[in-house]
Protein backbone atom coordinates (compact mmCIF):
# COMPACT_ATOMS: atom_id res chain seq x y z
CA UNK A 1 0.00 0.00 0.00
CA UNK A 2 3.21 2.32 0.24
CA UNK A 3 4.08 1.46 -3.12
CA UNK A 4 0.76 2.69 -4.21
CA UNK A 5 0.42 5.85 -2.09
CA UNK A 6 4.04 6.66 -4.00
CA UNK A 7 3.06 6.04 -7.28
CA UNK A 8 -0.53 7.79 -6.87
CA UNK A 9 1.77 11.07 -5.60
CA UNK A 10 4.44 10.48 -8.63
CA UNK A 11 1.38 10.50 -11.13
CA UNK A 12 0.81 13.54 -9.68
CA UNK A 13 4.32 15.38 -9.51
CA UNK A 14 4.15 15.84 -5.58
CA UNK A 15 7.91 14.69 -4.35
CA UNK A 16 7.20 12.71 -0.79
CA UNK A 17 9.74 13.52 2.20
CA UNK A 18 11.56 11.40 4.08
CA UNK A 19 9.60 12.35 6.90
CA UNK A 20 6.56 11.72 5.59
CA UNK A 21 7.63 8.26 4.18
CA UNK A 22 8.00 7.40 7.90
CA UNK A 23 4.48 8.48 8.58
CA UNK A 24 3.49 6.20 5.69
CA UNK A 25 5.17 3.23 7.08
CA UNK A 26 3.65 3.60 10.65
CA UNK A 27 0.45 4.76 9.82
CA UNK A 28 0.30 1.25 7.48
CA UNK A 29 2.11 -0.84 10.44
CA UNK A 30 -1.04 0.49 12.90
CA UNK A 31 -3.89 -0.11 10.51
CA UNK A 32 -2.79 -3.23 9.00
CA UNK A 33 -4.42 -5.07 11.98
CA UNK A 34 -7.61 -3.72 10.46
CA UNK A 35 -7.18 -4.61 7.20
CA UNK A 36 -7.24 -8.36 7.43
CA UNK A 37 -10.87 -8.67 8.58
CA UNK A 38 -12.37 -6.22 6.27
CA UNK A 39 -12.22 -7.61 2.23
CA UNK A 40 -10.86 -4.33 0.17
CA UNK A 41 -10.63 -2.33 3.12
CA UNK A 42 -7.04 -1.10 1.70
CA UNK A 43 -8.32 0.89 -0.68
CA UNK A 44 -9.85 3.28 1.89
CA UNK A 45 -6.52 2.75 3.61
CA UNK A 46 -5.03 4.56 0.59
CA UNK A 47 -7.20 6.65 0.20
CA UNK A 48 -6.99 7.97 3.76
CA UNK A 49 -2.89 7.83 3.70
CA UNK A 50 -2.75 9.74 0.81
CA UNK A 51 -4.97 12.31 2.33
CA UNK A 52 -2.39 12.80 5.46
CA UNK A 53 0.29 13.29 2.79
CA UNK A 54 -1.58 16.09 1.31
CA UNK A 55 -1.54 13.54 -2.21
CA UNK A 56 -5.05 14.31 -4.09
CA UNK A 57 -6.79 10.78 -5.35
CA UNK A 58 -9.83 12.28 -6.98
CA UNK A 59 -8.90 11.11 -10.60
CA UNK A 60 -7.07 7.86 -9.99
CA UNK A 61 -9.59 5.91 -7.66
CA UNK A 62 -10.10 3.97 -10.51
CA UNK A 63 -6.71 3.36 -11.08
CA UNK A 64 -6.14 2.10 -7.49
CA UNK A 65 -9.53 -0.38 -7.47
CA UNK A 66 -8.08 -1.95 -10.93
CA UNK A 67 -4.93 -3.12 -9.03
CA UNK A 68 -5.80 -2.78 -5.74
CA UNK A 69 -8.72 -6.08 -5.98
CA UNK A 70 -5.46 -8.39 -7.23
CA UNK A 71 -3.43 -7.14 -4.28
CA UNK A 72 -5.86 -7.68 -2.03
CA UNK A 73 -6.47 -11.00 -2.72
CA UNK A 74 -3.14 -12.24 -2.82
CA UNK A 75 -3.11 -10.44 0.91
CA UNK A 76 -5.66 -12.42 2.03
CA UNK A 77 -3.64 -15.57 0.53
CA UNK A 78 -0.57 -14.31 1.98
CA UNK A 79 -2.75 -14.40 5.40
CA UNK A 80 -4.79 -17.28 5.57
CA UNK A 81 -1.34 -19.37 4.66
CA UNK A 82 0.51 -17.44 7.14
CA UNK A 83 -2.28 -18.48 9.83
CA UNK A 84 -2.37 -22.27 8.98
CA UNK A 85 1.44 -22.44 9.18
CA UNK A 86 1.56 -20.52 12.66
CA UNK A 87 -1.32 -23.28 13.66
CA UNK A 88 0.53 -26.56 12.23
CA UNK A 89 4.06 -24.69 14.30
CA UNK A 90 1.83 -24.78 17.57
CA UNK A 91 0.05 -27.89 17.27
CA UNK A 92 2.93 -29.67 16.46
CA UNK A 93 4.94 -27.66 19.78
CA UNK A 94 2.70 -28.55 22.34
CA UNK A 95 0.78 -31.62 21.37
CA UNK A 96 3.69 -33.78 23.00
CA UNK A 97 3.45 -31.31 26.34
CA UNK A 98 0.13 -31.86 26.21
CA UNK A 99 0.52 -35.41 26.33
CA UNK A 100 2.76 -35.92 28.73
CA UNK A 101 0.78 -33.52 30.89
CA UNK A 102 -2.45 -35.77 30.80
CA UNK A 103 -0.24 -38.49 31.17
CA UNK A 104 1.21 -36.85 34.49
CA UNK A 105 -2.51 -36.16 35.72
CA UNK A 106 -3.89 -39.75 34.86
CA UNK A 107 -0.76 -41.75 36.19
CA UNK A 108 -0.66 -43.51 32.71
CA UNK A 109 1.89 -43.74 30.10
CA UNK A 110 0.44 -42.49 26.76
CA UNK A 111 0.45 -45.16 24.08
CA UNK A 112 -0.85 -44.64 20.95
CA UNK A 113 -1.78 -48.11 20.14
CA UNK A 114 -4.02 -47.84 23.16
CA UNK A 115 -5.95 -44.85 21.35
CA UNK A 116 -6.01 -46.38 17.61
CA UNK A 117 -7.70 -49.90 19.47
CA UNK A 118 -10.20 -47.34 21.55
CA UNK A 119 -10.82 -46.10 18.24
CA UNK A 120 -11.15 -48.98 16.47
CA UNK A 121 -14.02 -50.13 19.05
CA UNK A 122 -16.38 -47.16 18.95
CA UNK A 123 -16.45 -47.51 14.71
Amino acid sequence: MAVCVTFIAQTYGVSISIAQYFLIGLLLTLLSVTLVAVPSSSIVVVIMIAGVINVPVTDRLGLIMAIEWLLDRLRTMANLESNAIGVSVIDHLLKKSLHDKQDEESGDDFDEKDDEEEFASVV
